[in-house]
């Protein structure tokens, strides 16, 4: 019968409830504070008010002519700032609100020990019963404020605790609809990838299909007759360069030759010209042509008076007399350029086969697919990752808002967590 009472049960709240019920408590903690407060808030009221008449009363007493003439200059010199320093702490009225009326008083306060230590300490000597007096008189104000100082404490900590439930709860909110929001996407995205997988699968089956038609019949002579004029195309572009590559040997022979006899200024044009052919690929024609036909005259020259020495079968072939090289030259760019043409036409007819037109559409389709569905599946980890934060964070947050609330009101609390989507 005398044991131990059992302990009240948790009363249950729901996350939408907990707003009105902090406002009323911190209505309650309002008013609590104000009805805690009432009586010093009146005696510092009161204590302002023949404080203030204290103050003004200085400057009408009657100071004794003993007084050393030192003192009396002080204190007629100190005394205005005195009064004026003290009456602006004492004049401004104090709110009605018990946190703003502490704020307050605490300023009024510090400035009356501000002046009692700055011009106050210059007319003791002066006044010293009036200043004891008004001494004491700060001294007390100051004691009132110190008895309130708990209730106000008190009071801002509730308030504080009742912001950080509050933000709490805003965060409670929000986390609840970022999650159910996510939920909805994962799902989208699912069923989304689920239908794009089996589209794309579909696709693949066409392809597949359609590559093996390819494979076999006339599509499949078509494309061995486009390897084979790429390769008459490669030949001839082969055959040009071996010989550029030879004229370019023997003009640099030339060049050498030129710089050393006639001097750097006059092997210029057989520089540019030799420039041209060591640059990557097949030179334009007709710039090399340009070059080359004025060059030739000099370079068989100096083959002809032994300056240059041909070495090899190539060297030796493409320079000889009977040769016209600057009309082979020309004739190896039209061969490569007719090679090219037919290949190029054979390809362009191949591919515009209705068959590899449409291939070609599916396998570009396949590949648009293909990266849609990795940026869903990369969306989808971003969102199922962020939920999962979420549905840590949620029980965490419900936690501290019963932790916060049960502060708060002084029971028990059981928090209804809102409808799970």
């Amino acid at each position: 019968m005398f044991g131990p009472g059992k302990e009240p049960a948790a009363v249950t709240y729901t996350a939408s409830e907990l707003p009105a019920l902090l406002d009323s408590r911190e209505k309650e903690i309002t008013r609590n504070l104000s009805e805690k407060t009432l009586k010093q808030r009146n005696t510092i009221r009161d204590l302002r008010t023949v404080l203030k008449d204290l103050v003004q009363d200085l400057a009408s007493k009657e100071r004794e002519e003993s007084y050393h003439p030192k003192l009396e200059t002080i204190a007629k010199n100190t005394l205005p700032l005195f009064e004026r320093a003290m009456l602006s702490s004492l004049t401004k009225d104090l709110p009605e609100d018990p946190e703003a009326f502490y704020h307050a008083a605490t300023e009024s306060l510090k400035g009356c020990v501000k002046g009692l230590s700055g011009q106050g300490r210059y007319i003791r000597g002066v006044f010293p019963d009036e200043m004891k007096e008004i001494r004491e008189m700060v001294d007390q104000i100051g004691r009132e404020m110190n008895v309130m100082t708990p209730s106000i404490a008190e009071a801002r900590s509730k308030r504080t605790l009742i912001s950080a439930v509050r933000a709490d709860l805003s965060r409670l909110g929000s986390a609840e609809t970022e999650k159910k929001l996510g939920n909805e996407e994962i799902t989208r995205l699912k069923e989304e990838i689920n239908r794009e997988e089996q589209e794309r699968d579909q696709l693949r089956g066409r392809i597949a299909t359609m590559k093996e038609t390819v494979e076999a019949g006339s599509l499949r002579g078509m494309r061995e007759e486009v390897e084979a004029r790429r390769r008459d195309f490669l030949g001839e572009e082969r055959a040009l360069q071996a010989d550029l590559a030879v004229i370019s040997h023997v003009f640099r022979k030339g060049e050498k030759v030129l710089g050393r006899t006639m001097g750097l200024a006059s092997a210029k044009e057989l520089e540019a010209l030799v420039d041209l052919l060591a640059g990557s690929g097949i030179p334009p024609e007709d710039q090399l042509m340009q070059g080359l036909s004025r060059s030739l005259p000099f370079i068989e020259s100096m083959i002809t008076s032994g300056e240059i020495t041909l070495k090899n079968k190539e060297e030796k072939e493409l320079f000889a007399k009977e040769t016209d090289l600057a009309a082979r030259v020309r004739e190896g760019y039209a061969r490569r350029e007719t090679a090219y043409d037919r290949f190029r036409a054979k390809e362009r007819l191949y591919h515009e086969t209705p068959l590899l037109a449409e291939l070609s559409s599916a396998l570009k389709e396949e590949e648009r697919r293909a990266g849609h569905v990795d940026a869903m599946n990369s969306r989808l980890s971003v969102i199922t990752e962020r939920n999962a934060a979420l549905e840590k964070e949620i029980p965490e947050l419900i936690g501290k808002i019963r932790a916060g609330a049960e502060g708060l009101f002084g029971h028990g609390i059981s928090l209804t967590r809102p409808e799970a989507p």
